[in-house]
């Protein structure tokens, strides 16, 4: 009501803005997201939305920062104050300033130096990767970064990503290609893995990884295991060196290795028991939406493997995590059982027990869906 208000009598939007002195830190919040989203780019505005990047409540400040998300400003102040913020750990301050398109040297540094933090590293490796400018200091904070994904695990997509988008520049093509010979093994596989992910299919990748595989820890398996994806079809070596690893005692490393091996006859088998187990005994992990991946690879779902699947639609466990409606059954809901299901329906034969599962479901959902419009027309 605010932001109507606030577009249409700009008495209002001063309003809001005096207002900004109140004293309960959520009413401030919703305030600046009224005034950014009425009256944004005017000077006024940007200003009081600003002066929300320093007030000493967290959640303002978050408003604050996600509003110069939405939208390129101009002001004096706004570069120094998201650079002041970055330093403090703001999560949202470096996509903030990727917004801004400012690739002012004392901005490019701050985000350089935010590489090291672990708080927000990737954050400032995407805004690197946003703003498109190249230095050596880049380029090696990136590099270092992206190289921790193998040594320590993680999630460092971005840090490669970045990369990646600088693929086409001759100095990163040329540091990459010295890191592909690297004797520290973890940095000759990030090079491997930007190559890979950049489209680039030269067997000496493919030979980088396999040496990877016999000297990394779990975290580096993985991700190698993914990276192989592109000749594990064309190039016999790969099955045999990664067929250990289907034994791994680590479950991802094992979910990695099926995924990559699905599709290869001899190892057929083996891969499509290590999903069903996944799915059936540790449905509660994380990986299990692997495990759906694992068989989504199979061209036809044998009736043997659709009976190895009924746990999922019967298990008790399962039955008890949905009568109670916590998230662990929502998130196996949404990441497993619903992928499950598509990949069902896609199969032109289904055992009967699958099909009456399948039926009740559906019968649970359409009552679910009917008795939700009963209320909500009820309410209206």
């Amino acid at each position: 009501t605010l932001e109507t208000l606030g577009k249409e009598d700009n008495s209002a939007v001063s309003a809001m803005v005096a207002a900004l002195q109140h004293p309960r830190d959520m009413v401030r919040r919703w305030l600046v997201e009224a005034i950014a989203r009425a009256a944004f780019p005017e000077k006024r505005a940007v200003a009081a939305v600003l002066e929300g990047c320093t007030d000493p409540s967290e959640y303002v400040r978050g408003e604050a920062i996600d509003q110069f998300t939405e939208m390129k400003v101009d002001h004096p102040q706004l570069t120094w104050v998201l650079v002041c913020l970055l330093w403090r750990e703001e999560l949202r301050a470096a996509e903030a300033l990727a917004v801004q398109e400012n690739t002012d040297p004392e901005v490019l540094e701050a985000l350089v130096a935010g590489l090291r933090r672990s708080r927000i590293g990737e954050r400032c490796a995407a805004a690197l990767g946003e703003l498109g400018k190249v230095t050596p200091e880049i380029i090696q904070g990136l590099f270092e970064l992206a190289c921790s994904s193998i040594s320590y695990g993680g999630n460092f997509a971005d840090s490669r990503e970045a990369l990646g988008k600088f693929i086409g520049n001759n100095q990163v093509v040329d540091f990459l290609n010295q890191k592909l010979l690297s004797p520290d093994i973890s940095e000759a596989v990030t090079a491997a893995v930007i190559f890979e992910a950049s489209g680039d299919r030269r067997k000496e990748l493919c030979t980088v990884f396999l040496e990877g595989l016999g000297e990394l820890e779990d975290n580096g398996k993985r991700l190698v295991l993914e990276a192989l994806m592109p000749w594990s079809e064309s190039v016999p070596e790969i099955a045999n060196v990664c067929s250990p690893l289907l034994h791994s005692r680590n479950e991802e490393v094992r979910l990695e290795a099926a995924h990559l091996l699905v599709s290869i006859p001899a190892h057929q088998n083996d891969a499509t028991s290590i999903a069903l187990e996944s799915l059936c005994q540790n449905y509660k992990r994380f990986r299990s939406d692997r495990a759906v991946d694992v068989l989504g690879r199979l061209e036809i779902l044998t009736l043997e493997v659709q009976l190895g699947l009924l746990p999922c639609f019967t298990d008790p466990p399962y039955k008890a995590m949905q009568a109670t409606e916590n998230m662990d059954a929502r998130f196996y809901d949404l990441r497993v059982r619903r992928p499950l299901l598509d990949l069902l329906m896609r199969q032109e034969e289904l055992i009967p027990e699958l099909v009456a599962e399948i039926d009740i479901l559906r019968a649970e959902e359409s009552i679910a869906a009917y008795e939700l419009r009963e209320r909500s027309a009820e309410e209206t």
